[in-house]
């Protein structure tokens, strides 16, 4: 069986867990729609100040409230989600991973296998709040903000694989994840900038208000986060399974 064979095994064994839990995904999809809806319907129509990245530098527009912070928190939760259903889909398969590895399987073909699932996954977390912010935000580049929620749900997953890596136990796991996303929600100011999402949250507010919306600089700062969150991913579970034969 070459290394391709077993990437396709691997991914075919992981689609079949993710099945049984078609129920509890359904419900983690539907999350985020809700809570950004109850945001933005609550939100007044009073303008707001938002500062909007664009090629020509950062502008200054006054917003609906509506348009302003419930944009934001419901960019997070989109991560929330992702973050959550990556965690599951690793806490709990170190034991069947093992046995893979002792069938020859190496620890970076059972993690490509589960980035191709939840990559898949995330195209759908994409979608679904993007076919609601499009008729009722009336974004200026949909394309662009589509884009925005895509790399905003690459970035939780490969955060959601690396708690699911370090902490074995899902009930720690999941309220780290709350922690973590929490402190997301809440950070104002340079602090927010350090979150590995920001510049995806950026790139968003770009898409919905600028004419001519900046895109590549937000794109390559996610893709380096990415990259470097996939390495530490692969370190921490490659220990997790590791097999001992003596």
């Amino acid at each position: 069986m070459n290394k391709i064979q077993k990437i396709f095994i691997s991914l075919k064994m992981q689609a079949l867990e993710q099945r049984r839990r078609i129920a509890t995904l359904l419900i983690v999809f539907i999350l985020p729609v809700a809570f950004w809806a109850s945001l933005y319907y609550t939100a007044g129509d009073e303008l707001t100040q938002i500062t909007v990245p664009t090629v020509d530098g950062d502008v200054k527009m006054f917003v609906p409230v509506k348009k302003s912070y419930p944009l934001d928190l419901g960019l997070m939760a989109v991560a929330w989600t992702m973050a959550v259903v990556s965690f599951f889909s690793e806490s709990g398969s170190a034991e069947k991973d093992r046995r893979l590895v002792l069938c020859g399987y190496g620890s970076w073909q059972i993690l490509l296998a589960r980035l191709i699932l939840l990559t898949a996954v995330s195209l759908l977390t994409s979608v679904i709040p993007l076919s609601l912010f499009v008729p009722v935000l009336s974004p200026k580049h949909p394309l662009m903000l589509w884009l925005s929620l895509f790399i905003t749900g690459l970035i939780a997953m490969e955060i959601g694989l690396l708690i699911g890596a370090l902490i074995p136990r899902s009930t720690e796991g999941v309220l780290i994840i709350i922690a973590i996303f929490g402190i997301g929600m809440s950070v104002q100011g340079k602090a927010a900038e350090l979150f590995p999402t920001y510049p995806a949250r950026q790139l968003f507010r770009s898409a919905m208000f600028a004419d001519d919306p900046l895109v590549l600089p937000f794109v390559e700062q996610e893709l380096l986060i990415l990259i470097a969150l996939i390495i530490v991913t692969l370190i921490f579970w490659y220990f997790r399974i590791r097999v001992r034969r003596f």
